[in-house]
């Protein structure tokens, strides 16, 4: 049923499909011009890393997905509430790690889109709350929020999105966002390639569910 109320809630917004539009449309606080801030200050994070990653000196990839989630983490932490970022604020600054633009939560990730975990579709209890105080009756900007980039063969970031999720992985809100002065739209679910998102085997959570145990939970994914 929620579902249904927020794709007809799209379509009264107007969100159709192959009109461009912009992000807050669908949410007051989802500005282009911070979402696309957001969007370049991860890529050009993410750049740093990669020009300080040294294979000869025994880093791997495995170690660049580190230091380029931990840099951006920081980053992130640093700018938020300082000139320019008045409107960004860190909501869990550890484990779910999770920022607000306005009162929004939002995370990032890096990774194909259409093949964000399922288990990242949990929010942190910090994000429950301020939903459950801020949206509760407004079921379009309670949707789970998400930078996503996706990186070319040389690592660096090659494509972002803001993407927001329902709760069951259903994805209602799919923006490219400009990076380098593309060109994009604002998308509703029927535009979307794929109708959710990739659930987590058994076996992978348990893998990361032992993981976690020594490392802590975080966003990092595998280059």
């Amino acid at each position: 049923m929620t579902d249904l109320i927020i794709s007809i809630l799209c379509i009264i917004s107007g969100l159709r499909r192959g009109k461009l539009m912009l992000p807050e449309t669908a949410n007051a606080d989802l500005k282009a011009e911070r979402i696309e801030l957001m969007a370049q200050l991860i890529s050009d994070v993410r750049a740093t890393a990669i020009d300080s990653h040294a294979p000869e000196e025994g880093d791997t990839n495995l170690s660049l997905g580190v230091t380029a989630y931990e840099r951006t983490r920081s980053i992130i932490i640093s700018k938020a509430g300082t000139p320019d970022f008045e409107w960004l604020s860190v909501l869990t600054p550890d484990g779910r790690f999770t920022f607000r633009i306005g009162n929004t939560p939002v995370r990032f990730w890096k990774g194909i889109a259409e093949k964000l975990p399922g288990s990242k579709l949990i929010r942190s209890e910090e994000a429950l709350r301020q939903i459950d105080f801020e949206f509760h009756d407004e079921p379009i900007n309670s949707l789970i929020w998400y930078i996503i980039i996706e990186t070319g063969p040389d690592k660096y970031v090659d494509r972002a999105y803001l993407i927001g999720f329902t709760e069951e992985g259903i994805k209602h809100i799919h923006w490219e966002i400009p990076l380098k002065g593309k060109i994009t739209k604002l998308n509703s679910a029927d535009d979307s390639k794929a109708p959710g998102v990739e659930i987590e085997s058994a076996a992978s959570k348990l893998r990361r569910k032992e993981k976690g145990k020594e490392n802590g939970e975080n966003d990092v994914s595998h280059e």
